[in-house]
């Protein structure tokens, strides 16, 4: 696959499509982001051969889409959030990659 063109992502915004809160990031063929379970993310607009690759954790549960609907029980949501394990590795660089030990203390510092 040869893609080219890039998008304009919403990172963390709130459960509501008119949101303005979380942050905008734009993205080109070739980019790479990870984003972990529970923070929502979305296309706001694309241009040329725009195309993505989703790849979640072996264990994570089924992918889905609310739209930001607010229409699931928040509270079941954020147990099964919750059990999405820490990766064993970076995607993107392999066993010594950086990922893990930040997503390791963001996690140490969301539980204080």
């Amino acid at each position: 696959m040869n893609a080219t063109g890039g998008s304009r992502l919403a990172l963390g915004r709130e459960r509501h499509e008119t949101a303005t809160g979380g942050v905008e990031v734009d993205v080109k063929a070739g980019d790479v982001i990870v984003v972990p379970a529970g923070v929502s993310h979305r296309s706001l607009s694309a241009y040329g051969d725009y195309r993505y690759i989703g790849v979640y954790p072996e264990a994570a549960p089924k992918w889905r889409n609310n739209y930001c609907r607010g229409n699931e029980d928040m509270e079941t949501l954020r147990e099964e959030i919750a059990g999405v394990d820490i990766p064993q590795h970076d995607p993107v660089y392999g066993l010594d990659g950086p990922l893990v030990d930040i997503w390791n203390e963001a996690s140490r510092q969301n539980k204080l």
